[in-house]
């Protein structure tokens, strides 16, 4: 099968067979035009780099590269300048003589595990400038001696786990705590101030002692996901327990239980059925794909039309066997979840109905909510039906905007880009959060993870497409101009 690879060339996107081109050529072809991207915009990268101790990186760089500087034994102390707007994914992770980082005023984003290991660090300011800090900025840099916040104090970024307390009372003012802000720590409570505006998802990542979490702020501070890894943790708020579909909200767990689905045919032997003891098992079926009505409800639903989820979720449920779970008995279910997470309010009564008839039960469903990731066939007999039956979806959760990252495998070849090993490309989609197709987006064919890492702001481009898309669409339907 022909896979279309893309590379840029004279400013214009063209597309060349890879499988009609040498491996190594393509290889060569690739490694150039990363170099071309980071010349054009500016990276400081490890070979601009000359050994020093105090190391001053000059102003007018725009990046600093994936990796720049880690495991320079000898790098003690390093200024970034304000022209620098990314640092990326472990610019000085492992440097275990870094003692002072100075971040200067107009950095935008800093990536993951950029400070990763470095035992010598013992403080940081972050500045108000970053917009975007992703998790895991001072994993095992365990010689910090004061918590990390930007230059303000109103964001927490990190709180180091050799200075926590049993009780931590985070202080008034704080307005925002940051992804994996308190990984590893070993306290038993927190109260969370009244002051907090926001919080980032997983901020308590591997808190094995945590028990209680007091909660000061207005709950629409939290966000989904926010106190994820914390199953056995008890969420406080005026001296209440929060009502058990809010916990599995701010949990990052979903009500919804993705059934066993298999073919008609198929018949599962001892072993198999063992191991999914305890799971609801359905045939799948696939006899309706062809059916207008439910072709018709299916092209509504992708448009975003709750009211459609809920016809189709009727279409389904009169399909469905009376007396036991089916696959449509699990569609129906996964399609009013669907609606009710997009804010219909009959359908999230038809969640809380359910919810208070089966107390303490997880919702089965043919496919999870939201989608992580599912076989093409099942998705079209879902009404899903940009998918390709063969194949197998990853995704992404839908993003602040709306927007659904996805992938599928399509190829491989060797070496890999550190010249071992083979290299595995897949297929990349950006659809909006009820699996469409934005216009004139398109698939980036056949790219590696080093790939996407690499091109990611042409990666970004087609995301905010889409996010472009979903949000005129949604002025559309409330009627603004």
């Amino acid at each position: 099968m022909s896979i279309l690879k893309t590379i840029l060339d004279c400013g214009k996107e063209i597309f060349l067979p890879r499988d009609r081109e040498p491996v190594f050529r393509l290889f060569a072809r690739k490694q150039e035009l990363f170099q071309k991207n980071k010349t054009e915009r500016k990276v400081f990268l490890r070979e601009n780099y000359r050994g020093e101790k105090q190391l001053v990186i000059p102003d007018g760089y725009e990046e600093i590269g994936f990796n720049a500087l880690e495991k320079c034994r000898r790098l003690e102390s390093v200024t970034v300048p304000g022209s620098v707007k990314t640092i990326q994914s472990r610019a000085f992770a492992e440097c275990p003589n870094l003692k002072e980082v100075t971040l200067c005023e107009g950095i935008k984003v800093i990536d993951t595990n950029v400070f990763t290991d470095c035992p010598g660090l013992k403080s940081v300011v972050i500045p108000d400038s970053v917009e975007d800090m992703r998790g895991g900025a001072f994993y095992k840099s365990g010689g910090l001696t004061e918590p990390v916040y930007n230059a303000s104090k109103t964001v927490l970024y990190y709180y180091p786990a050799s200075i926590a307390k049993d009780h931590l009372v985070i202080p008034e003012g704080v307005e925002r705590i940051a992804t994996d802000a308190f990984i590893k720590c070993g306290f038993s409570e927190v109260t969370i101030p009244s002051t907090i505006k926001k919080m980032d998802r997983r901020i308590f990542c591997d808190c094995e002692n945590l028990k209680t979490i007091r909660i000061l702020c207005d709950p629409e501070a939290l966000c989904k996901g926010v106190f994820s890894q914390c199953d056995a943790v008890l969420l406080k708020r005026d001296g209440s327990r929060f009502p058990w579909l809010e916990t599995l909200k701010y949990q990052g767990e979903s009500l919804t239980e993705q059934c066993v689905l298999k073919k008609a045919e198929t018949t599962l032997n001892e072993g198999t059925l063992r191991k999914l003891e305890g799971r609801h098992i359905v045939d799948l079926r696939t006899d309706h794909i062809d059916d207008i009505l439910f072709r018709s409800l299916a092209e509504q639903c992708g448009k975003g039309d709750t009211k459609a989820m809920l016809r189709l979720a009727e279409y389904f449920h009169k399909k469905a066997d009376e007396k036991q779970l089916d696959f449509y008995a699990a569609a129906e279910n996964f399609w009013m979840y669907f609606a009710s997470e997009r804010g219909d309010e009959n359908a999230k009564k038809w969640v809380r109905d359910w919810t208070e008839a089966h107390p303490y039960e997880f919702l089965p469903t043919a496919i999870s909510v939201p989608i992580s990731g599912g076989f093409g066939y099942v998705l079209n007999a879902l009404g899903f039906f940009f998918f390709e039956p063969g194949r197998y979806y990853n995704f992404k959760e839908p993003d602040e905007d709306g927007v659904v990252e996805v992938c599928s495998y399509a190829d491989e070849d060797g070496p890999d880009e550190d010249g071992f090993g083979r290299e595995i490309y897949f297929d990349w989609w950006y659809l909006t959060d009820c699996l469409s197709e934005a216009p004139e987006v398109g698939c980036f064919s056949s790219y590696s993870n080093l790939d996407r890492r690499n091109l990611d702001e042409r990666f970004k481009k087609a995301r905010d497409k889409v996010a472009l898309f979903i949000k005129e669409n949604t002025k559309k339907e409330n009627g603004i101009c």
